[in-house]
Parts: structure tokens; sequence; C-alpha cells
């Protein structure tokens, strides 16, 4: 637990460091522009350049720090799953505080933070639905590894139970079954044969 912190106190401190640092250090980058002649209408040229690195740089360094975390409870497939969702929603995030930012219009960013929600559930509504159910089948435990089932046109020996889907080999041939269609469908579980 304290190794962790330790990896992890980096990208704690560079986060931070970002954003307590990120208004003063914009004042001074126009002050040295303006004693490079650069005209003043470039200004939210630079402030979005500005704020799009620092925004780039805070989420990769939370990215990071997730993923570290999480690397001694789920399997590689599970972190690349959840760091992927985490980097789609924190650069929606950003467009919208930027873009509503810069139009000096919390209205504008409330519109479009809306409508980026929308099109982030609708794409991302299958993988939820399967990270959801894998937590509920972890959590509920319907069926253990080892026994043997028929669930959603998969059958076989549950191999394991992972966070996106369930792995049952058949004999023959490994199943991934989606978490999602089996928490929606009948689950036989075979008894053993004493």
């Amino acid at each position: 637990m304290t190794k962790d912190l330790l990896k992890n106190s980096y990208y704690i401190v560079v986060v931070v460091a970002l954003i307590l640092l990120a208004p003063f250090a914009l004042p001074k980058i126009y002050g040295f522009l303006r004693s490079m002649n650069v005209p003043s209408d470039f200004d939210i040229y630079i402030s979005i350049i500005f704020y799009i690195l620092v925004g780039v740089i805070s989420v990769e360094c939370i990215r990071k720090m997730i993923s570290n975390s999480l690397r001694r409870v789920l399997d590689e497939y599970s972190i690349r799953g959840m760091v992927s969702f985490f980097r789609i929603v924190s650069y929606a995030v950003l467009l919208i505080v930027i873009t509503s930012a810069q139009q000096g219009s919390v209205v504008f960013g409330a519109t479009l933070g809306g409508f980026m929600g929308l099109l982030l559930g609708m794409a991302s509504k299958e993988s939820l639905g399967n990270a959801i159910s894998g937590i509920f089948l972890i959590i509920t435990k319907p069926f253990r590894i080892g026994e043997s089932i028929n669930v959603a046109g998969g059958e076989g020996r549950v191999v394991d139970i992972k966070m996106m889907y369930t792995v049952v080999d058949s004999g023959e041939q490994k199943v991934l079954i989606p978490n999602s269609k089996i928490m929606g469908n009948v689950i036989k579980i075979k008894r053993k044969k004493d």
C-alpha cells in the first residue's frame, strides 16, 4: 500500500502543481509575448493551447495513477477498458471546460456537456453494462469458478470471472461471454455427479 502511494505521489504532485500554478503562469506568458512584440490578438489561442497542455498532462497523470492502483486487483484487459473510458470522459470534460471558458458562457458549456454526455452514454452503453454486470456477478456469485454452466449460448466449465466477461471452457474452446448477457439470461448450473 505504501509502495503504491509512493509510486503515485509523483503524479499527485504534478497534477496539484499544474492546477495551482496554471492561473499564475498564463499572465507571465502573456507578459513574455508582449516583450516579444506578439499582438494581444493571439492571447485567446495561447490560452487555449496552454489549458489543453495543462489538461492533457493532468489527465495522463491521473490515468497513470488509476492504472497503477488497479494493477493489483484487476487483469490488464479490464484496466485498459476502465482507463480508456476515463480518458474519453476526461477529454470530453476538458473540451467542455475550455470551450465554455473561451466563449464566456456557462450555458454554452452546459449545452455542449449535455450533448457530450448523450454521445458518451450511447457509445459506452455496452461496455458500461458489461462492467456493472461484472461487478454484480462478482458480488452475488450466482456461480463459482470451476462449476459447469450453460448461459447465453456458452456451455462449459467457468475458468474466470472478469470485469467485462466470463471465461467458459467448453473442452474444445474457451468462450468469452459478455457479463451483461449473463445477467440478462437464465443461468443453468450443472450439478456435480456423485
